[in-house]
């Protein structure tokens, strides 16, 4: 059977039955649906009406580096004949013409680890969770951390406080010269940190509510207000905040090549309860 790989716009409605069932029975693997780059799909017919594979992407892209996470899959029945080779190594060198010092990574079996397309192991991804009870047990630790952590060692009183009495709101003057400020976004779907007067937040972090766990994400900070434990000071009045409303724990994803990241979110209570390792994409020949 001959299969043929094509770049497709994943607005056209002409697939949108055709990927149905991608995005209900690939199982393990997340398919990008929302983005705006392209779906790279292989038709075993010219008229493109059987779809045996698919690849979405989403492009990240930072100071230092762009990177495109890609996910692929392949329909049970059509494994093991190059599908996943050829869908791939079409979309490695279309990506690769569009963003040419991008980085692809993405998660690869076991069995396809000795392919051409694998490159070694980029990074890994945990998954961390904090309960109720770890929360409590790491109330003591952030109240007795030194300069390098929080803003200011004098506030541990304060923080402690906030710990303790888990205010939706609550004022802390962490130095000299700001006063800082916390609140829930009127849904609750954010969490806001903010400096002295200032009318945008300095620090903010979100909360998508699940019906066993509360993800927390887009922890930010602003590139001038790094390195002073700005971060550790928001989680610090989040937590409490959160668990004064909310039984369910809450989990987050982070990087391993993230290290601060990882010491912040340990320092709050957060434990690793499973990983995912992401590997390059190496390239093959058109």
């Amino acid at each position: 059977m001959n299969h043929t790989v094509f770049q497709i716009d994943p607005a056209d409605s002409r697939f949108t039955d055709t990927f149905a069932h991608f995005f209900t029975d690939c199982g393990e693997y997340e398919l990008f649906s929302d983005c705006d780059t392209p779906y790279f799909a292989v038709f075993s017919d010219i008229d493109r009406t059987h779809c045996t594979g698919l690849l979405t992407f989403l492009i990240s892209e930072n100071e230092s580096f762009t990177e495109a996470e890609v996910a692929a899959f392949v329909l049970p029945d059509y494994r093991r004949q190059g599908i996943f080779t050829a869908l791939c190594g079409t979309a490695y060198h279309k990506i690769k013409a569009q963003y040419p010092d991008c980085v692809l990574t993405g998660i690869f079996p076991d069995f396809l680890k000795k392919c051409a397309l694998y490159g070694g192991t980029a990074y890994t991804e945990y998954l961390m969770m904090l309960t109720a009870e770890n929360a409590s047990m790491a109330a003591p630790a952030l109240c007795t951390a030194n300069g390098d952590i929080l803003p200011d060692s004098a506030a541990c009183s304060n923080i402690h406080s906030t710990i303790t009495s888990s205010p939706a709101k609550d004022f802390n003057s962490c130095n000299d010269n700001f006063l800082y400020e916390t609140c829930f976004s009127d849904d609750e779907q954010d969490f806001l940190l903010y400096r002295g007067e200032e009318d945008e937040p300095c620090a903010v972090c979100s909360l998508d509510y699940e019906n066993g766990f509360t993800n927390l994400y887009g922890v930010y900070v602003d590139e001038d207000c790094r390195g002073q434990g700005i971060g550790t000071l928001l989680l610090a009045h989040l937590i409490p905040a959160y668990f004064k409303n909310h039984n369910l724990p809450l989990i987050l994803n982070v990087r391993s090549t993230n290290t601060a990241a990882m010491q912040l979110y340990r320092h709050c209570g957060f434990e690793i309860t499973s990983s995912v390792e992401f590997s390059y994409f190496t390239a093959l020949p058109q």
